[in-house]
């Protein structure tokens, strides 16, 4: 099974500005960020050109005057859309997405730099296959791939190198805004293209889990394509509730490297990709501790005590976390910040042996509301026998 995310309009502002203001001028591209601060909106200085707010090569490209059409805007994701999209991506570490423009007739891929992407051909042939699916609109023929640079704080871009995501920029129809039945049958012309990418993510590629070959519990570790790694880009990762990877891959042969922080490196090669599904590797990982404190941590660990991954994640003003106790313990569940910042205390109790959940409104100590970003909720239980110590990352978006 996949899921599909759609954003079904990432600038309302400006498409707001744009049709009921400025039909005659459809080439408005940013939204209506108030640039000079004097309470109305000017639209020959105001707004941020969105698709160049993200902060990959953000400082190098669009322009720094906020009356140009392509300002950057006052700091990378300065601006609440972008800010939207960053969050959502990087919760959900989606392998494809499209980003719909007007106007072009063409599927814009990264990049054109040198040297080329690490991925490049792989990004050029879903290119490809994207293009030729999309029929244009008053002729005979196909829409075109066009590769382009990265230097623009462009949101494709971004969603490669950092968020993990081949991204695709698809210039919809021969203007910016047709008329109402020819962008119908524009919009279902372009089904087609995203068809593709439904499919594609089930192969050729790689996927597998990672885990604790002492505990078989799932570990977050990098995964490294030998052939095609580039320090550029932001490490690939297997996910941390379930250790599963993901690599789309053109078929071929390839070493793959998994690397964690206190443990064993893994290599294995000669690895067969074939066309058409996704080939399975799994892999056990051995801790770089001694015998003797495997052993104390296979107490602590076996799966007695559990800690279960909030629900909703990310959540925006509730998350219930909930827990299992085997028997009577003495304990603790706090809230940390990224740097290990104690935030909050949820529970600090004797309970008995049971299930347990609890709800926390994503607020401090003190009932302030915090920041959109990643967490840390930890469940510390000590009962006569052993000490169980168990942590979990956690999403809130505002």
């Amino acid at each position: 099974n996949i899921e599909i995310w759609i954003i079904p309009l990432l600038n309302p502002d400006g498409w707001k500005y744009v049709v009921e203001e400025n039909l005659a001028n459809p080439w408005w591209r940013k939204n209506q960020r108030d640039n000079n601060e004097n309470g109305t909106f000017d639209p020959d200085y105001d707004g941020v050109d969105i698709n160049r707010n993200y902060d990959y090569n953000w400082a190098i490209g669009g322009s720094g005057d906020p009356s140009s059409w392509t300002y950057r805007g006052p700091a990378p994701f300065s601006e609440k859309e972008a800010q939207a999209k960053r969050d959502l991506a990087l919760s959900q570490k989606f392998v494809l997405s499209i980003s719909y423009h007007s106007h072009g007739e063409i599927v814009i891929y990264s990049w054109s730099d040198v040297p080329p992407a690490p991925d490049q051909q792989l990004i050029i042939d879903i290119a490809d296959s994207i293009a030729s699916r999309i029929p244009l609109f008053s002729s005979g023929g196909s829409y075109e791939p066009t590769s382009s640079n990265c230097t623009n704080g462009f949101s494709r871009c971004w969603m490669y190198v950092v968020a993990g995501s081949l991204e695709y920029t698809v210039e919809t129809a021969p203007e910016f805004i047709p008329p109402g039945p020819d962008g119908i049958q524009i919009a279902q012309d372009n089904v087609a293209g995203a068809l593709y990418l439904l499919d594609r993510v089930f192969g050729p590629g790689l996927t597998g889990h990672i885990t604790d070959a002492f505990t078989g519990e799932p570990l977050l570790a990098t995964v490294k394509v030998l052939e095609i790694f580039d320090p550029v880009l932001t490490p690939r990762t297997s996910d941390e509730l379930y250790g599963r990877y993901f690599r789309l891959l053109l078929p071929g042969t390839y070493s793959i490297e998994i690397s964690k922080e206190g443990y064993e490196t893994v290599t294995v090669n000669n690895v067969q990709v074939n066309p058409g599904y996704l080939t399975q590797l799994d892999v056990q990982m051995d801790s770089t501790m001694t015998s003797a404190d495997k052993r104390e941590i296979g107490v602590k660990i076996s799966g007695k005590y559990v800690l279960h991954q909030n629900y909703p994640n990310p959540f925006s003003s509730q998350t219930v976390i909930s827990y299992q106790l085997p028997i009577n313990s003495k304990v603790s569940l706090k809230i940390y910040n990224i740097l290990g910042e104690e935030i909050t205390i949820l529970v600090d109790a004797e309970q008995k042996a049971g299930e347990y959940s609890v709800i926390w409104d994503g607020k401090d100590s003190s009932g302030g509301d915090l920041n959109s970003g990643f967490y840390i909720y930890s469940l510390e239980a000590e009962n006569n026998f052993s000490v169980s110590e168990q942590s979990k990352k956690i999403f809130l978006i505002r």
